[in-house]
């Protein structure tokens, strides 16, 4: 009885951190406001996962002007460009009390030509795919780039946290 009841804890455990995970998910995805980053596009097929879409977003604050140089810690403040493209109007190392502020899990530098820094900035970039879609989306995204059409990675921001969500050529939802 008592090997029942714990096969039993554990399964229900594991039920519920799953369901937690996927609630988060689901809570920004329809909660959050929607944001889209410009992105280079390589598809990788991991057969332990399946099909997913890596995508390397370009999302970079240039001129950091500060004395520090950790690659975590930062928070980033985003928004929504004329051209509806986000962008990062400041970096700093506790968030504001207005706007939209994302906790970078990791920042990349590199130097200007006026000897300060820009900030890369890490974001989610696995975007899973249907399996019987996969093939045909990868051949359209493989297209796009080498047409230099416009390929964006559409993300839902909410409460601090950011999700991808889906992709965009041309305005067109993948």
């Amino acid at each position: 009885m008592k090997k029942v009841l714990l096969i039993a804890a554990v399964l229900l455990f594991q039920v519920v951190g799953i369901g937690f995970i996927i609630a988060r998910y689901e809570r920004v995805s329809r909660c959050g406001v929607e944001l889209r980053v410009p992105c280079r596009l390589y598809d990788p097929c991991d057969p332990l996962r399946g099909r997913y879409m890596r995508l390397n977003p370009e999302l970079v604050y240039k001129d950091l002007d500060v004395g520090s140089f950790g690659r975590t810690g930062w928070y980033a403040k985003l928004a929504a460009d004329t051209n509806g493209l986000c962008r990062v109007e400041a970096m700093a190392r506790a968030p504001g009390n207005d706007g939209l502020w994302y906790k970078v899990p990791r920042v990349t530098y590199e130097w200007n030509r006026n000897l300060k820094r820009n900030v890369n900035l890490s974001l989610p970039d696995q975007l899973f795919l249907n399996e019987d879609r996969a093939g045909e989306v990868e051949q359209e995204v493989n297209k796009a780039v080498r047409d230099g059409r416009s390929v964006v990675a559409v993300y839902r921001f909410f409460d601090g946290r950011m999700v991808l969500t889906g992709v965009e050529i041309d305005g067109q939802r993948m």
